[in-house]
């Protein structure tokens, strides 16, 4: 899907792409299937990667859940590797450098982020706990030189 948008799209929408698939990892969204992508045609002749929608947390209602599509020849909600971002840009044509600033990028701004969430009191303690446990641990894996 990546390299479609690439080429239909501009690098700058399977980018986005990219980073929307990070994110999805980063909250345990095991529900990203084709069904929740799609594209729009703002000028009816142009594509364009729609809004961001259906985005849910599924690993605390389903703890062995996984990547709803392959990520880099892995379904592992748990941690984004180096070798799968390389994987990723490999399979879509993609340059895999600009792929892990994106990485990066998460690892600093969605953890944080999360945190200073005014809205988090409407979910229950425990929904909170699984998100934000998840989510830490994602970071970690990620900075701590095991990805």
């Amino acid at each position: 899907m990546a390299a479609v948008l690439a080429a239909e799209c501009g690098l700058e929408a399977a980018e986005d792409f990219f980073r929307r698939i990070v994110f999805t990892t980063f909250i345990g969204n095991g529900d990203m299937h084709l069904k929740n992508w799609s594209l729009i045609y703002r000028d009816r002749r142009t594509p364009s990667l729609a809004p961001a929608y259906d985005y849910v947390a599924t690993l605390p209602y389903i703890p062995t859940d996984s990547h709803g599509l392959s990520f880099g020849k892995s379904k592992d909600l748990h941690t984004v590797t180096r070798d799968q971002v390389r994987r990723f840009a490999d399979t879509a044509g993609l340059a895999p450098a600009p792929l892990w600033s994106i990485v990066e990028e998460a690892v600093e701004t969605i953890p944080a982020v999360w945190r200073d969430h005014t809205p988090r009191g409407q979910l229950s303690a425990e929904l909170d706990d699984a998100i934000s446990q998840h989510i830490e641990a994602v970071a970690e894996s990620i900075g701590s030189g095991r990805a």
